[in-house]
This record gives structure tokens, sequence and C-alpha cells, in this order.
């Protein structure tokens, strides 16, 4: 970790907060609760309002400016645009622990140019494709483990906002112009255990139209003139639930009772 933190530059301070990290820290503090700072992959100074998004400063230092160039002053080759349909196995031989072998990786460009499809050979074949698509990839290539698509764990969350007129002279900047995640709250049991975290989102305001509960016309208009002052807090909590991903990518999930009341403590 010390050589991944140092390679990525993590620092664990902030020279300056933005809007809603501010009303995080502050209303912690208010309240008497502890609030963390949250190390981050940028500089004391980062303030850019895009990290969601890809940083236009290139201050942060995520994949595209460390590990992939990494790879690539390596000898590695990216292939963007395509995706990954199912692994070309072979059945291993008897005195071999593994029954299949996998021998390549068929894939399909997503472009109207390229038509081909895409056969790549390599001696040895890592899945990444997250929890949900790495079954359906499994799944599509023939194996047959039975723990295959089991055990998902999912990232429940629910949100709450406030609005913070430009009067409000305390809380400084737009929801928008910050690096995201510098404060953190944890929501801790009488037993010391973690039912949930508070932290900021990145919330564009198209996402915002979409997740706010609609009342009327001019009651949408209004939430959205005054987005820029508004700040997004989420309550995550750790999945105690167990679910499974079937073929196809089809997710069968329903939330636990635990789940359900750190959910409502968090928001609380």
């Amino acid at each position: 970790m010390d050589t991944v933190c140092e390679r990525i530059g993590v620092t664990e301070n902030c020279i300056e907060e933005g809007f809603q990290n501010q009303v995080l820290r502050k209303g912690c503090e208010n309240l008497g609760f502890e609030v963390d700072i949250v190390p981050r992959n940028s500089s004391e100074k980062h303030y850019c309002g895009s990290c969601g998004y890809g940083c236009k400063k290139g201050e942060k230092k995520g994949t595209d400016s460390t590990w992939l160039v990494d790879a690539v002053d390596h000898g590695a080759v990216i292939l963007t645009g395509c995706k990954a349909e199912k692994f070309v196995l072979e059945t291993g031989k008897s005195e071999s622990k593994r029954k299949k072998k996998c021998l390549e990786v068929m894939a399909k460009a997503l472009s109207n140019i390229i038509t081909k499809r895409l056969q790549i050979e390599a001696k040895v074949t890592v899945s990444a494709c997250g929890a949900l698509l790495t079954p359906h990839l499994m799944l599509s290539s023939g194996l047959k483990n039975k723990n295959i698509g089991r055990n998902l764990h999912l990232h429940p969350v629910l949100m709450a906002w406030g609005y913070f007129p430009d009067l409000n002279l305390e809380f400084k900047g737009k929801n928008y112009e910050d690096g995201i995640i510098t404060s953190v709250h944890k929501v801790v049991s009488a037993d010391s255990k973690a039912k949930a975290i508070i932290e900021t989102p990145t919330l564009g305001l198209g996402t915002f139209s979409a997740l706010c509960p609609w009342e009327f016309g001019e009651d949408i208009k209004n939430r959205m003139l005054k987005f820029s002052r508004t700040v997004h807090l989420i309550s995550i909590i750790r999945d105690w639930g167990s679910r499974v991903v079937t073929k196809g990518g089809r997710v069968s999930y329903e939330f636990s009772t635990l789940n359900r009341e750190n959910m409502k403590e968090g928001l609380r």
C-alpha cells in the first residue's frame, strides 16, 4: 500500500475544502461527531471540481497518468472500444489439476467502422469486469463452477441534501468546484461497529434532476435553479447480504433486515 500510495501521489491534507465538505465537517463539529480527513491521490491544493469526470488539470494521479503509462512503457498494447464476449477454453490434461485452460479471448468492436471480430491469444488471461459483468463473461464461456456469480455485495446508498443560499457566507463556493471527498463521518453503534459512513458525492445537474423527487413543474425548476448551492450527502453502508448474478448479467437482490436498519441510521 505504501508503494501504491507513493506512486499515485496520495496526500492526507487539504488546504481548501469545497462547499459540500465544508458543510459536512461543520455539521459534524456542531453535533460533536468525529470527522476524518480523506487521503486522496492529488496535491494538497487540488481544487478542480471535475475529478469524477476526469481531472482537467492533470493533478489527479489516476491510471491514465500512472499504471497504464507504465504498462505501455513496458510493451503493453491497450485496446479500447471493444467488448469481451467469451473465453476460448481447452480441456486440461489428465495429470493437470486444472480441468480447463484459457487459450484466448473473443471480443467484438463497439464501432460501426470495425466489423471484424477480435481474437486475442495469451498465456494468462485476467478477467476484471467487476462484480456484475465478470460472472456473465465466465458463464457465457461455458464455465460451470457453482460459485460463479454468488456472494455478490453491492454498495447501498441513501441521499440527503440541503440548500444553503449565497447569502450564507459561512460556506464558500459551489457544489461542483471542490475535489469531491475530503471529509468523512463514520456512524458507529454503541459497540463501536460502523453502521454507515457519510460522504459527499459527485452529482451533476442532470443526475440530480433524475434523482430529485418530482412534486410539480415549478418546484423542480426552483430546485434546479438552486443546484449550485445545494449540498448532497450520501450514507453508504457495508452490504451484509449475499446475492447472485446469473447468466445475462441478471441480478437477484433483496435488502437484509440489518441493511435496512443501517441505511435508516445513516440517513438519520
